[in-house]
C-alpha cells in the first residue's frame, strides 16, 4: 500500500527501483511487485510471492489463473497503468575452490510471469507500462514485442539509490531486510506480557463495574492523550490494551485516528502497547494498530499487525472485514470517507442507541 512518498519515487527506472524496498517496507525476495499508476502519481504498491506452479511449462493456464487473480486483487486501485519488477529467487553457483561464487535465475520463468501478468492487465483494461527483472541493484528490461528481456543488463545508478535513501529517511520512511524482520516488529514480548498481566490485574481492582459506564468519556480522552504523546508508560499501555475491550471506546479511538496529524506516531505507540498485550487482549488492539499502519499507506506492517489479531481470535469481527480491505487493495481514503460519515456520538454511545 503507497501513501505520501517523496515526489521523485517516478522519475527514472532507477529511482523505481531504488525506491522499492520502502514502499514494502522491506527488501523483496521471490516476489513479483506491481506499482499501480495514475497520471504520474504512485497509487498503489502491490507485492506477490512468485507462485510455487511449474512455470516454464508448457502449461500457462495456471500461470494465467494466478495473474488474473493478482490483478482482480487491486481491481480497486483507480490506476490504468501498471510498472511490474520481478525479483527472482537467486541461484547460487560455486565455481569450486579458490574461485568467487556467482549468482543466477530462470529468465524464462520470469519472463512467463511477465507475460502472465501483462495478459491479465490487458484483459482488464490495464496498460503494463514497464517491467524488469531485477536481482540485487542489477536489472533487465522486458520487451512487450518480442516478450523476452533484454541481453543487456544494467545497474542502477549508486548516485540515484544514496539520494533516495536519503529522501525516504528524511520522510520517515525505513525499510528491514526482509519481510520476516517486519513480523517480528509485532510478535509478543514474554517478559512485556508478564509484566502488562500484572499491570492490567491491579488497574481492574482499582476501577468498580458500574464506575467504567460513567468514566467512558475518561477514558477515551486518557487513551488518545497517551497515543498522541507517545507513552510507553506501563500503566498508559495497560489503559490502552483494556480500553480497546470495549467496542465503545474502540471505535472512538479509531473515529479520532481517522484524520489524525501524527498518525505514524500513533501507529507506533499501538505497536509497542501490542507487543505487551497478553493473550486474550490482543485481538482488538491488534486491528487497531492494522488501521492505523493501513491509514498512512504501510499495508505491510497493517498485515502483519493483524495477522496477530487472528492468532488472538480468529473470529474477532472488525479484522476480518479489515482483511478484505487490504487483500482486495481498497485505498485507505475509503475507510477515511466511511468513518467521515459516522458521527461521533454514534461511536461513544454506541450506534444501536444512536439509532433509536
Amino acid at each position: 500500500m503507497t501513501a505520501r512518498v517523496p515526489a521523485q519515487v517516478l522519475r527514472s527506472t532507477d529511482h523505481v527501483l531504488a525506491s522499492l524496498p520502502f514502499l514494502l517496507g522491506f527488501q523483496p525476495h521471490s516476489s513479483a511487485v506491481l506499482m499501480w499508476v495514475r497520471e504520474g502519481t504512485l497509487i498503489l504498491t502491490q507485492r506477490i510471492d512468485i507462485p510455487q506452479i511449474p512455470i516454464g511449462s508448457n502449461d500457462s493456464s495456471t500461470l494465467d489463473e494466478w495473474a488474473i487473480g493478482v490483478i482482480k486483487s487491486a481491481s480497486h486501485a483507480d490506476s490504468h497503468e501498471v510498472l511490474i519488477a520481478i525479483f527472482p529467487p537467486v541461484l547460487t553457483k560455486d565455481l569450486g575452490p579458490g574461485l568467487a561464487t556467482t549468482q543466477d535465475c530462470d529468465r524464462s520463468a520470469c519472463r512467463d510471469l511477465v507475460a502472465a501478468l501483462s495478459r491479465a492487465l490487458v484483459a482488464a483494461a490495464k496498460y503494463p507500462f514497464a517491467a524488469w527483472l531485477v536481482v540485487e541493484d542489477d536489472f533487465w528490461k522486458f520487451d512487450f514485442a518480442t516478450s523476452n528481456f533484454s541481453h543487456t543488463r544494467q545497474t542502477v545508478d549508486p548516485q540515484v539509490i544514496s539520494e533516495v535513501h536519503d529522501d525516504f529517511l528524511s520522510a520517515g520512511w525505513r525499510h528491514l531486510t526482509n519481510r520476516q524482520e517486519v513480523v517480528n516488529e509485532f510478535d509478543a514480548d514474554a517478559g512485556e506480557q508478564q509484566l502488562m498481566l500484572g499491570v492490567i490485574t491491579e488497574q481492574a481492582k482499582d476501577v468498580e463495574t458500574g464506575e467504567r459506564q460513567a468514566r467512558r468519556d475518561e477514558s477515551i480522552s486518557s487513551m488518545v492523550d497517551s497515543l498522541n504523546t507517545s507513552s510507553t508508560d506501563h500503566l498508559a499501555q495497560a489503559q490502552i490494551i483494556t480500553g480497546l475491550m470495549d467496542v465503545q471506546l474502540r471505535d472512538c479511538v479509531l473515529w479520532q485516528l481517522t484524520n489524525h496529524d501524527r498518525l505514524a506516531s500513533c501507529a507506533h505507540t499501538l505497536r509497542l502497547a501490542l507487543r505487551a498485550a497478553p493473550s486474550g487482549y490482543r485481538a482488538p488492539l491488534a486491528t487497531v494498530t492494522a488501521l492505523a499502519f493501513w491509514l498512512q499507506g504501510d499495508g505491510v506492517r497493517a498485515g502483519a499487525a493483524l495477522a496477530q489479531a487472528s492468532l488472538d481470535n480468529a473470529h474477532y469481527g472488525l479484522a476480518h472485514l479489515v482483511d478484505i480491505a487490504l487483500t482486495n487493495g481498497v485505498a485507505p481514503k475509503m475507510w477515511s470517507e466511511s468513518m467521515g460519515k459516522v458521527p461521533y456520538e454514534a461511536c461513544r454511545t454506541g450506534v444501536a442507541s444512536y439509532l433509536q
